[in-house]
């Protein structure tokens, strides 16, 4: 009996098959899953952020609520200081900021209540992230902003500007400024304690290629910890920085859109990322690259 149980685990062996390993498809690569909001459409969308299953949006008319089915749009009647909205940002709170182009409002109540008006321009807000204590910070051309307990302060970078900031999970800030050619640094990494920024002495300056001067850059942080950043110059590659060694390197997307330059970079989970370009949506994952399939009509650039 020991023999013929032998000889049925080897003919087994023999002409047993690998076993099957399915390759889903990407949900952005469905082209049926995208739906144009057509209620949007007049009014200019420049932002969006998501909100317990609902969306809200920054506009040059106002700020857009769409709940599943119908879009409200607020405007200065419903209290906010300007129809120009660049930035809608929803804190951990639950509360929900719109930085618009005559300062930043806060939803209370079903209106917007003005909490600052700052004496300055904070059109060109288009970027903000939260620290763990509760502290947000805004990107401005004027400096970094700093919104703690519904009070703003710049408590940076006037000179530069900051076009870009992400805070990485160690808890420090990145911060792109908006100058171009910079003499030595692209990117600076600073610390933050309790809500402020570390000593200047503490902060980290990387320079990412010399040859490229870069208006805007672009930032995220995958599962691992890297940070990947793409700049708006044509020909720039993607620049991910490993911050156990401390070094960063270098990736060809290679999506062979002649011309395009990068608006955008997402980390969609541990081995994928997206990149937005004007008009298309190029996704790597499994070490291979893929363009979304556009639907009927074009993605906004």
């Amino acid at each position: 009996m020991k023999v013929i149980c032998i000889h049925f685990a080897v003919l087994y062996s023999l002409f047993a098959e690998s076993v099957y390993i399915p390759e889903l498809s990407h949900p952005l690569l469905q082209s049926w899953r995208w739906r144009e909001i057509e209620s949007l459409a007049p009014y200019g969308v420049q932002c969006l952020v998501e909100d317990d299953h609902s969306l809200w949006f920054g506009t040059q008319t106002g700020v857009g609520f769409y709940d599943g089915i119908h879009v409200t749009l607020y405007t200065k009647h419903d209290g906010l200081p300007s129809n120009e909205v660049s930035n809608v940002i929803v804190a951990s709170s639950g509360s929900v900021y719109a930085v618009t182009a005559e300062g930043i409002a806060k939803w209370k109540e079903g209106s917007w209540d003005t909490i600052s008006t700052i004496g300055y321009e904070v059109q060109r807000s288009l970027v903000s992230d939260e620290s763990p204590d509760g502290t947000i910070w805004i990107a401005n051309h004027n400096g970094l902003l700093r919104l703690k307990n519904d009070e703003v302060r710049i408590v940076g970078f006037r000179k530069e500007g900051v076009g870009e900031l992400m805070i990485d999970r160690s808890n420090s800030i990145w911060i792109s400024a908006l100058t171009e050619s910079l003499d030595d640094w692209d990117l600076v990494e600073c610390p933050l304690h309790n809500g402020h920024l570390s000593n200047e002495e503490q902060w980290t300056y990387h320079r990412l290629s010399p040859e490229i001067e870069r208006e805007h850059i672009f930032l995220d942080e995958g599962e691992d910890g890297r940070i990947y950043a793409v700049s708006d110059r044509e020909w720039d590659v993607i620049h991910i920085y490993d911050p156990g060694n401390q070094t960063w390197t270098h990736t060809e997307p290679d999506l062979q859109v002649p011309g395009a330059v990068y608006t955008d970079i997402q980390m969609l989970g541990r081995s994928s990322y997206a990149l937005l370009k004007p008009s298309n949506l190029g996704l790597f994952q499994n070490e291979k690259w893929a363009q979304v399939a556009r639907p009927d009509y074009p993605i906004p650039g």
